[in-house]
């Protein structure tokens, strides 16, 4: 069964401030050009700058097992898929914190002058936003799961959601490990109301608290950063 077209509505890095909030949508940003070359594989280990080590964990809906590994070894096997692990979350430190001054976040998430829809608002983003950077080769991803609202935004490669309501919940195996979440993309064993769409570099989407999402990650080598707000 093919995957369901993309119903999310699009909006440019303008009209995102008059978006609804109470609904995922897709959204188009060109503030990160400069950044994004900082985040391809051979930029991120050759930057002196960034811890030698990283929190990396599992695929599974509750992201279990969390243990630390050296950065570099875990961007080469991420690369070469030598390893089930994912990184993701666990990027807090003042290192990771110092390697995003450069990122832009799309000002509909936190602008006083612009925004009309959120109740916090600030003249700095990192005052309300909480970053959380991910990195990995093709393939990975991880299940299905909730938590509050974010915006995710692709800087290198793709990424592709599969999204459902709140009151939705999907069946399977929670717990299952990237390579049962592979299988799982492979076969699209997916029920009836998904919701599918792929953002690319420059493009970020918008979950609400409590929407059900898995993600997959395309392309040769992977780079997004998740904003909660």
């Amino acid at each position: 069964m093919p995957l369901p077209q993309c119903t999310l509505t699009h909006y440019s890095a303008e009209a995102a401030h008059n978006a609804p909030l109470t609904h995922p949508f897709l959204y188009t940003t060109s503030s990160n050009t400069h950044f994004t070359p900082s985040t391809t594989l051979p930029s991120l280990l050759s930057n002196p700058h960034l811890p030698q080590n990283a929190t990396v964990q599992n695929s599974d809906s509750l992201s279990t097992q969390p243990y630390p590994m050296p950065l570099k070894k875990y961007l080469n096997d991420s690369y070469h898929h030598n390893t089930d692990s994912y990184l993701f979350g666990y990027t807090y430190s003042t290192s990771w914190f110092d390697f995003l001054e450069g990122y832009v976040p799309p000002t509909f998430l936190y602008s006083p002058s612009q925004n009309n829809n959120f109740e916090i608002t600030s003249t700095s983003p990192w005052e309300i936003l909480t970053p959380s950077i991910g990195f990995s080769g093709s393939n990975y991803g991880v299940q299905f799961h909730i938590h509050g609202r974010v915006a995710a935004e692709v800087l290198q490669g793709n990424k592709t959601w599969f999204l459902y309501p709140p009151t939705k919940k999907p069946t399977g195996n929670t717990s299952a490990n990237i390579q049962e979440w592979r299988k799982w993309r492979e076969i699209q064993d997916f029920e009836d109301g998904l919701i599918s769409c792929t953002t690319n570099v420059g493009e970020g989407i918008w979950l609400p608290e409590e929407w059900w999402h898995a993600t997959f990650n395309g392309g040769e080598w992977n780079s997004f950063i998740s904003l909660f707000a």
